[in-house]
């Protein structure tokens, strides 16, 4: 698998599904007077007398029913992360697994989630997602990749080879991960169960029936979820589902069942995001112009903009790259307002691409061994 092919899968993004909330509470009944225990009434008299070894049983009054209190009402949720923006740091592990049949024929399928992020001392994110290789079943495919301030990290496929990309954007769009407990679906008419502490935060416990037929695919389900009491996002979810045809609908027109756990934890708690030490960040050795602005880095791969003409950044990398020891590799080429530059020293070549119109010009820079 190449680089570009990897990254796209990186870089795609699951579904948010969400419905309206709503609530109500019950009525309460009005308990009806009850005769005095043991006294009989005045317009009938006994024709026999009540044996002695009898004694007359009292009769108990009904119970009032309780006036429910707020917790005691359904739950309607569509946005389980509402307020997961609020935290400082926090842990998602996700599992899901499935099986689906048909005639002559059983797949089955799991996926493992983890995410983590955290705030201090900087912006800094980790994923990790391990799934069946769509092309071989008998194969795990893991993809890993963690942002941390402007830069992201990212290595998937057999080679697990890591590439590292800084962009000035990076750092701005760090708020809250990729995963959220909106792609869940909504839950309608859970019924409270009461209240729970779980990871360390105080939730309601409730209980429903109904998950979003695009997440499994149709079927029966059931789950319990744990809503937390302050911020009312969800801290953990527990699912199970038959007759579907399989997680996000992957077992097509198959029937069969599975189950997932989504548990959020660590929150607010001390969190280390680094990268793996192979991912490396070392500066490339490149000349770059004295305004740069939108700069990011692929691998060996610089671009940014700068201000001036195309034929000034022409004349900039042409003194600067041969004044420290570079090459000239053929000859320049251009077409219309774009001008390819090629350049070898030692084992290394570098290419250089400059493209625009006066006052916009972007470069970019390719260093291959």
């Amino acid at each position: 698998m190449n680089k570009r092919s990897w990254i796209m899968i990186g870089l795609t993004v699951i579904l948010a599904l969400t419905l309206a909330a709503c609530g109500g509470n019950k009525e309460t009944p009005t308990a009806e007077p009850v005769e005095k225990a043991g006294q009989p009434e005045q317009a009938a008299k006994p024709t026999t007398a009540p044996s002695p070894t009898e004694a007359p049983q009292p009769t108990e009054p009904p119970q009032p029913t309780a006036t429910p209190v707020p917790d005691e009402t359904d739950l309607d949720l569509s946005s389980r992360d509402s307020g997961l923006d609020q935290l400082q740091s926090y842990r998602v592990t996700w599992r899901a697994e499935w099986k689906s049949t048909e005639p002559g024929k059983t797949d089955a399928g799991f996926w493992d989630w983890l995410e983590e992020f955290t705030s201090e001392p900087v912006k800094a994110r980790h994923v990790a997602m391990k799934a069946p290789d769509s092309n071989d079943a008998t194969k795990i495919s893991v993809f890993e990749w963690w942002q941390i301030g402007d830069t992201l990290y990212m290595r998937s496929g057999d080679s697990q080879e890591c590439i590292a990309i800084t962009s000035e954007e990076n750092a701005s769009n760090l708020e809250q991960g990729v995963f959220n407990a909106g792609m869940l679906g909504d839950i309608q008419g859970a019924k409270y169960v009461g209240r729970e502490t779980v990871n360390g935060v105080a939730t309601k416990h409730y209980r429903y029936t109904k998950v979003s037929a695009l997440i499994v695919g149709g079927g029966v389900s059931q789950g319990e979820t744990w809503i937390a009491v302050d911020g009312g996002y969800a801290v953990k979810d527990v699912v199970s589902w038959t007759g579907g045809s399989g997680f996000l609908g992957l077992g097509g027109d198959a029937k069969g069942d599975g189950s997932w756990t989504w548990e959020l934890s660590n929150i607010n708690q001390p969190l280390e995001i680094t990268a793996p030490e192979e991912c490396s960040t070392d500066e490339i050795d490149l000349p770059l112009m004295p305004v740069t602005k939108e700069k990011t880095r692929f691998g060996n791969m610089i671009s940014y903009k700068t201000v001036g003409t195309v034929a000034e950044a022409v004349q900039f990398y042409k003194d600067e790259l041969e004044a420290a020891g570079w090459t000239p590799d053929g000859e320049p080429t251009q077409a219309d307002d774009l001008v390819m530059l090629n350049y070898a020293k030692d084992k290394q070549k570098l290419s250089v691409m400059i493209n625009g119109t006066e006052g916009d010009v972007t470069v970019i820079l390719n260093l291959t061994e």
